[in-house]
């Protein structure tokens, strides 16, 4: 699978797609690699809501630019936050359509 993301193209093994869970691998591997998962779960504080979540697990030998501070690092987070917050505008629409 090719993974697109803003600052970085890569080739990814898709580990998982289940209707609560989209999970992929891949990377430069051996520069950096890595696991990144999005599970939607029904929500502990909106009654009918549902809670996003994105997670990643990277290792290799560049890792340490990606420590908060670092440019990458920095970088990467406000990625990371951009896309949730596509994700729930996007999530807001579709269900506002719906009504």
């Amino acid at each position: 699978m090719k993974v697109d993301v803003k600052d970085a193209k890569l080739t990814a093994t898709l580990i998982r797609n289940d209707p609560d869970v989209f999970e992929w691998e891949g990377g430069l591997w051996p520069l950096v690699t890595g696991r990144h998962e999005f599970s939607w779960r029904a929500s502990t504080k909106t009654p009918g809501g549902t809670t996003f979540t994105q997670r990643e697990n990277w290792h290799g030998l560049i890792i340490f630019l990606w420590r908060p501070g670092w440019i990458i690092g920095r970088s990467a987070k406000r990625n990371f936050e951009a896309f949730s917050a596509e994700v729930k505008g996007e999530a807001e629409r579709r269900a506002a359509a719906m009504q």
